[in-house]
């Protein structure tokens, strides 16, 4: 197993030459491993990020079709769903990221895209989200007595996509 990071060049360079280095650090990795026992995991993009949700877009169809025409098999995975199996919350910070991580497995880096980099390895192997605990809602009282509701949440926490 894995986990690196790749950095698309300095944002004074052209799109398709930030596009090329990406590709480029994907065939050099991928030449050190069998094809058909790859199986690539990649963050999807954060649309509300500073290099732009129309750039992100392009470049993840670039990488995607890239791997395909590899024989590649891969999967994206949404950065909330990354957070819950990091720290069990999609919206947690990258310090909170840091924290689930060293945690939970007992690693975490000064680099978040390190730490990205473990939790996809992590659920490359099968990690799921750490669940929220179950919650008891108010007690309420009836003409037939006292009842509780459970409420489960669980849903919420295993949506890849």
């Amino acid at each position: 197993m894995k986990a690196f990071t790749v950095k698309a060049g300095h944002s004074s360079e052209r799109f398709a030459e930030r596009v090329q280095k990406v590709l480029d650090k994907i065939d050099e990795l991928v030449v050190e491993y069998d094809v058909k026992s790859t199986f690539v995991v990649m963050e999807g993009a954060a649309f509300a990020s500073e290099f732009g949700a129309f750039k992100l877009g392009k470049l993840s169809g670039v990488i995607e079709h890239h791997l395909h025409s590899l024989g590649l098999n891969y999967c994206l995975v949404a950065p909330t769903f990354l957070k819950k199996v990091a720290c069990g919350n999609g919206a947690a910070s990258k310090i909170d990221v840091r924290r689930g991580i060293h945690q939970r497995w007992g690693y975490a880096s000064l680099s978040n895209d390190i730490n990205d980099a473990y939790t996809l390895a992590q659920i490359a192997k099968g990690a799921l989200p750490i669940p929220k605990p179950k919650k008891t809602v108010k007690k309420r009282t009836s003409k037939k007595g006292t009842v509780a509701q459970d409420v489960s949440e669980a849903e919420d926490n295993y949506n890849l996509f």
